[in-house]
Parts: C-alpha cells; sequence; structure tokens
C-alpha cells in the first residue's frame, strides 16, 4: 500500500504546493487544508498513519486544480453492478458507519447478498476513521471529497441513465438552476430523474420508497459539495435547505400527499424564521412524490 503523508508531502513538494495556492488564490496553508480536504486521509490499519492519494495528489500539482481523478485508476463497475442487485439505502453512507473488525476479514465477495460496507471498503471507498480495542469495532467513512463525489456519482450513473444532455443526471445542471432560481427547471430535472427509474417490482412499496428518498438524497448531497445544503429525512418525506449567494430554498417532499400541504409544513414549522432578515430571496417549494404514478406530480413555490 502507497501513498504521501503530511510530512512528506510539506517536505518534498513545496514548489508545487506554491503553484497550485498561486494559481487558486490560496495562503500555503490554505492551499494545504484543500489538498486534504480532497485527497488526504486514507487510514489502512488502526495504527497507522494517514496518507494521500499518490496519483491524484500528483494530478492536482499537474493540472493546478483540484479536481476528481478517482476514476483515473480505475472503473468502479462490479461495485455498482453489485449495489444494483440488491436493496441499498444510499444514505447510509453519507455519515460515518460501525463495523466489525472480524466483519472485514470474513467477507465473500462472491456472495450477492453480502452486507455492502466490505465491499466499500476493499475497493477503497470507506477508510478507517477510528478503532475501538476493547469492542473490535471500526469507524469508517469517506475518505475525502474526491471518494464521496466519486461513490455519488457512480451511482447515479448507475441507476438513473437518462441522457447527459439539458435533461439528464448532470450536477452541474442542478447547480444552474439553484444559481438562476430556475425552480421549474429544477422540478423536470428531477422528474427526468424518476422517469428513467426501471421498477423490477412495481408492487413493492419499500422500492419505491427507497428510489423516492435516494434521488433526493443524491442530488442534494452532490450539489451540497458546491453550494450549502441540509438535508433530512423520513418515511414519507425529506425535507431540504439549499443556500447560496442569491437565493434560500426550503423544500418539502412528500410521499403521496399534495403539494399544499408541504408548503403548510415548511410554513407550520417556519423553516423560514432564521432566514427572514438574510437579504437573500426565500423560495418555498412544496413538491409531491406519487408512488402510484413513480414521480413528481405536483408542485407549489412560495415566496
Amino acid at each position: 500500500i502507497c501513498g504521501i503523508t503530511h510530512e512528506e508531502l510539506t517536505g518534498n513538494f513545496v514548489p508545487e504546493i506554491e503553484k497550485i495556492a498561486k494559481k487558486k488564490r490560496l495562503t500555503f496553508d490554505g492551499c494545504i487544508a484543500e489538498l486534504k480536504r480532497w485527497y488526504d486521509c486514507y487510514l489502512f490499519h488502526e495504527d497507522g498513519e494517514k496518507v494521500f492519494n499518490p496519483v491524484s495528489l500528483l494530478r492536482a500539482f499537474d493540472g493546478l486544480d483540484f479536481q476528481n481523478y478517482w476514476y483515473e485508476t480505475g472503473n468502479p463497475t462490479i461495485l455498482m453492478k453489485r449495489i444494483h442487485s440488491g436493496y441499498f439505502d444510499f444514505r447510509r453512507f453519507v455519515n460515518d458507519v460501525s463495523y466489525p473488525k472480524d466483519g472485514l476479514k470474513s467477507y465473500k465477495d462472491d456472495d450477492l447478498n453480502t452486507d455492502l460496507v466490505p465491499l466499500l471498503y476493499y475497493t477503497g471507498y470507506l477508510t478507517i476513521k477510528s478503532y475501538d480495542d476493547s469492542m473490535r469495532l471500526y469507524t469508517l467513512g469517506f475518505p475525502n471529497n474526491e471518494i464521496e463525489l466519486s461513490f455519488l456519482n457512480g451511482l447515479a450513473n448507475e441507476f438513473y441513465r437518462a441522457p447527459n444532455d439539458l435533461m439528464g443526471f448532470n450536477y452541474a445542471y442542478f447547480l444552474q438552476d439553484f444559481y438562476s432560481g430556475d425552480v421549474e427547471s429544477l422540478i423536470g430535472r428531477f422528474q427526468a430523474l424518476y422517469s428513467t427509474i426501471p421498477y423490477a417490482n412495481d408492487d413493492n412499496d419499500k422500492w419505491v420508497e427507497r428510489d423516492f428518498q435516494n434521488v433526493i438524497f443524491l442530488v442534494f448531497t452532490i450539489c451540497g459539495h458546491f453550494v450549502v445544503s441540509e438535508l433530512h429525512s423520513s418515511k414519507g418525506r425529506a425535507d431540504t435547505i439549499v443556500v447560496n449567494d442569491k437565493y434560500v430554498y426550503l423544500f418539502e417532499f412528500k410521499m403521496d400527499s399534495d403539494a399544499q400541504t408541504a408548503l403548510d409544513q415548511i410554513n407550520e414549522k417556519d423553516y423560514a424564521g432564521r432566514f427572514k432578515m438574510d437579504g437573500r430571496k426565500l423560495l418555498k417549494v412544496g413538491v409531491n412524490f406519487s408512488s402510484k404514478e413513480k414521480n413528481i406530480t405536483e408542485w407549489k413555490v412560495s415566496e
């Protein structure tokens, strides 16, 4: 296993750090912090030292940019096929997960029904965050920004196969809508994503509920790397706040209800309270998803 430690980075790559810092108008320390956010924090043993991904780090120095270089070193086809084969809730992995040390050792790759956590660990998407020796229990999570974005984009490309055009899954288009205040276009993109889902079990409510939540999770979590996004979800609903320099969006998503009820909940819960003196334009968006139609069927906007 190879990687670059923090000491090796600051001791051997000072000219490269200074170049990318100058290009990005960052201080030396600020550049290191950004490099850590994108490419650091791999830990392969509980007693080891965190390391940077050497390939991505060197590619960043070469291109003078913080980008996602993960897929240049491998294709996650097997992983995504495995995820697609079973009932997996993507939201489980947005936070760190606990997993027994012995469970990682006993993992069998040919078991399609096995837990997804070991596969994510052995393919490099999850790394060790901490270890409880008394319980022989790992805390695992995404090591950095690059890996989390790679995983989420891989899921989007695997599950939602709309053409990558104006109505396909491309987070850049969602971001454009967020920055322009175009709610109608934004909802259209959600509808396009839901329309691409192949429902093998039309009568299985839990699969419909999963996809209702997963689409919302993917869009707002990916966009949350570029705008401020808070996502809260539970059975049959999800609420989200998205903030950029021009707009504050308050979303309430309902399942098998109606858009007005969603808007009423935004008002009743006073989601807008902390933004009343903010100065940015406030948009409240109530959305209803129909399990029968398997798509968004109604939405309303209020200022």
